[in-house]
């Protein structure tokens, strides 16, 4: 490798000397180092992206100098460990790559089936989602109240509510994430929670 250099040489005959001096000569035949990639921002949700994020990469090359890096913006498709290419290169061309891989999902799950199945002092909500592992949030409110906590948090397909006043009509609110962060629709269903009733026993007289 050299920033640059001349080479000289003569040639000497009856008629005299003719001395002849070369451009100034550069040669690199190394590519660059220090090369790497660094994202915009972070991981949105739990190490996971979930919408587009530029990339771009960085390097030094002690000989002739980086020409170009490489800048791209990420936008799928949908995948665990998705490969990222880019790299440097050089005055020289001398090309240095350096891939990098991130987790990125981008769909929001679909909640689907969600019912209240009202029975003796308690609701049965249910739902559906696209994967088993999305995580279930289910809020609940009474009539004319505006306070809706969250009465549900956690992985499955069903919560038995057993707070419930018996007579009184409740809604409840159903919603799933994915471990990307990424939400579903929100579903709003109602449900009554029913009188309990006792089943009058035969009156049996004590011999």
């Amino acid at each position: 490798p050299n920033k640059g250099t001349t080479l000289t040489c003569s040639a000497t005959s009856d008629g005299g000397t003719t001395t002849i001096t070369t451009k100034l000569l550069k040669i690199d035949a190394d590519p660059p180092t220090a090369v790497s990639a660094s994202f915009a921002r972070a991981a949105d949700f739990n190490g996971w992206f979930n919408h587009p994020v530029a990339v771009t990469w960085q390097g030094t090359d002690a000989t002739s100098g980086i020409a170009s890096c490489s800048a791209v913006t990420f936008a799928g498709p949908d995948q665990t460990n998705a490969p990222i290419s880019g790299g440097c290169t050089d005055n020289a061309g001398n090309v240095a790559a350096a891939p990098v891989s991130i987790n990125y999902d981008s769909t929001a799950p679909v909640l689907s089936k969600a019912l209240v199945d009202s029975r003796n002092g308690s609701d049965l909500v249910t739902w559906k989602s696209s994967s088993p592992s999305d995580t279930a949030v289910v809020q609940r409110w009474q009539r004319g109240t505006k306070k809706q906590p969250v009465v549900f948090r956690g992985a499955g397909g069903s919560f038995m509510d057993k707070k419930v006043e018996a007579g009184l009509e409740y809604t409840y609110a159903v919603q799933t994430f994915d471990e990307a962060g990424n939400a579903s629709k929100r579903k709003i269903v109602a449900g009554l929670a029913k009188i309990v009733t006792m089943r009058k026993l035969p009156y049996v007289p004590r011999v």
